[in-house]
């Protein structure tokens, strides 16, 4: 085992962290646990954000992102040191997530049957074209069969015909009937029209409540009609009606036109045809995709998930965690403070284990990872005298004209250091962070 000599041992902790928000924004919370002295224990952001990423398999809400706006404060808030005002956040993540479920429930919650039913429609459609496009083509030839076996191409039939009103005067019919009726039977006149001078006219209802004779084609008269109730006839005045009939006029007209029977075939089945074509098209591209709408599907899924999931991400970016063990040396900012991204807000450190930094004077060779340990005398100028042990960790060379090295120990402090008091009586204690070593009153031994 070889001495040297300390030029200067200073202690650091093995972790230090400045502690700030990824984003910007102005401080609504600080948890009573962010105060000066405080001994935190880590939260992984990792395992945070697994724990969020999970979908809901209730009925009301089956297929949804579990981790909405409440859930993620639910989990992050007793956690969280400082918090970000975060409304915005909350409502854009919630809105993600509705976008997400509402497509889930009509799409990818299915998309096995979805898939299967819209691969045999388009094949069916497929059959369906060819059948048509067939039966067209059959068509086609047949009609050309008998245009071929007729004397001409060119047919001049051009009809058009035409109902006009006011061309001949109306005619007037008049009705008249007996002053008194008295049995289901009565007898009209009709004047004009060229009918008969006389007619008999069954009357089909006569209503005598309220009394007003309605019978077919005779409007309601202006005066009651009497009933005998013993005999059963019913009596009374008719009014004379007249209708005027407009007789509509049929006009022909031949028009100097002409049609091609034959060619307006060929168009038409050639018009059919093409849109026929077109659609096998269509369905001939639609074909891939239906073949691989499963894993479209999912991948629409995966993309929305993962819009949810930056909605999410930056929600949690306005918690600020404890991403190690350690003790609150400082605290920067305060409720009600703007900080930029990237500001510190608190100071974490580390003091379970430490590393022994500085300059040490020794002859020969020092080796990464050689054996260390340190006597300290009236530690804390209290008499009382610490061991300490542990390996070097890290070095740099001297120069050639003295023996000096600089140097870092790794020292372990989870459990404390044996202090050995004057009385002799011993008890634990933490090296402070910062602490200097005396350089007379330390012993260092190497190997």
């Amino acid at each position: 085992m070889r001495t040297a000599k300390v030029r200067s041992l200073s202690v650091r902790p093995i972790r230090s962290s400045d502690l700030s928000f990824p984003a910007s924004g102005v401080i609504s919370f600080q948890s009573p646990r962010a105060r000066l002295g405080a001994r935190l224990k880590a939260h992984g952001s990792i395992e945070i954000r697994d724990e969020l990423d999970s979908l809901s398999t209730g009925d009301s809400n089956f297929g949804r992102v579990a981790a909405d706006a409440v859930h993620v404060d639910k989990v992050l808030a007793p956690r969280a040191l400082f918090i970000l005002k975060n409304e915005r956040s909350q409502a854009e993540l919630d809105q993600a997530i509705a976008v997400h479920h509402s497509e889930y429930l009509e799409r990818f919650g299915s998309a096995g049957a979805i898939s299967a039913t819209l691969r045999a429609e388009n094949a069916a459609r497929i059959t369906t074209t060819e059948l048509l496009k067939k039966k067209i083509e059959e068509r086609h030839v047949a009609l050309q069969d008998s245009y071929a076996k007729s004397a001409t191409d060119v047919v001049n039939a051009t009809m058009s015909t035409s109902r006009h009103e006011g061309d001949k005067a109306p005619v007037t019919r008049t009705y008249s009937a007996p002053l008194l009726l008295s049995t289901a039977a009565y007898s009209i006149s009709i004047n004009g029209g060229g009918m008969p001078a006389t007619m008999t006219h069954s009357v089909p209802v006569v209503d005598v409540s309220p009394k007003l004779f309605r019978a077919g084609g005779f409007q309601p008269i202006s005066e009651e009609l009497s009933h005998n109730a013993a005999t059963g006839s019913i009596g009374g005045p008719l009014t004379q009606v007249s209708e005027v009939h407009q007789r509509p006029v049929v006009t022909t007209n031949s028009l100097a036109e002409f049609v091609h029977p034959r060619l307006e075939e060929d168009i038409e089945s050639a018009n059919a045809i093409s849109q026929l074509d077109s659609e096998q098209a269509e369905l001939s591209v639609r074909k891939p995709r239906l073949q691989n709408l499963e894993q479209i599907l999912s991948n629409e899924d995966k993309s929305l998930r993962a819009e949810v999931k930056k909605r999410q991400a930056a929600l949690i970016d306005s918690y600020l965690v404890c991403p190690i063990d350690g003790i609150v040396t400082a605290i920067y900012k305060d409720v009600g403070e703007y900080v930029q991204a990237g500001e510190p807000v608190l100071r974490v450190e580390d003091d379970t284990e430490l590393l022994i930094v500085g300059f040490i004077q020794c002859k020969g060779i020092i080796e990464l990872g050689e054996p260390v340990h340190l006597d300290v005398k009236n530690v804390f100028e209290s008499g009382a005298s610490l061991s300490l042990a542990g390996n070097i960790v890290a070095l740099r060379g001297h120069e050639s004209d003295d023996d000096e090295w600089d140097i870092v120990i790794h020292v372990k402090n989870q459990q404390g250091q044996q202090l050995r008091q004057k009385d002799g009586k011993t008890r634990i204690v933490r090296l402070p962070i910062n602490f200097q070593f005396d350089r007379l009153e330390t012993r260092i031994s190497l190997g």
